[in-house]
């Protein structure tokens, strides 16, 4: 774990990190707003039913 810290750290000022998070950033909140729809409900009723 801290060599990934390490190198995400690493990556960030040497990569332009900025750039391509800002477009992951607009693209992960609907897919994850999705995913999380879906799936949330699914596992917490089989969890509660359970």
């Amino acid at each position: 774990m801290v060599i990934l810290d390490a190198i995400a750290i690493g990556d960030l000022p040497r990569r332009p990190s900025p750039k391509p998070r800002r477009r992951v950033g607009p693209t992960p909140p609907p897919t994850i707003v999705s995913s999380d729809t879906t799936p949330t409900p699914k596992p917490v009723i089989r969890r509660k039913s359970d």
